[in-house]
């Protein structure tokens, strides 16, 4: 997802129909220290998949002054927050 950054609670749509009510389990994987995935159904009946951007105060080792800046970071329009929000 380098270059392109995700913002907390963005949905996107991978699916027009869910056959059944079990959702697709997302890849542990697919998660870093600052964006995790999960699937749901939307009201329409698609799968979507929906982001959540951590807060950079609450990983492990990130200064209080450094995780300003990336929140900063986090909420632009800059290519540099998709690859910083890939790191892992």
């Amino acid at each position: 997802m380098a270059g392109a950054a995700v913002k907390n609670s963005e949905w996107f749509k991978v699916a027009d129909n869910l056959f059944g009510a079990d959702l697709p389990t997302v890849d542990s994987g697919s998660a870093t220290a600052l964006v995790s995935w999960q699937a749901a159904k939307n009201a329409a009946g698609n799968l979507v998949i929906g982001s959540t951007v951590a807060n950079a105060e609450n990983v492990a080792g990130v200064t209080g002054a450094a995780a300003s800046a990336i929140n900063a970071l986090m909420t632009s329009d800059s290519p540099l927050a998709g690859t910083v929000q890939s790191l892992s």
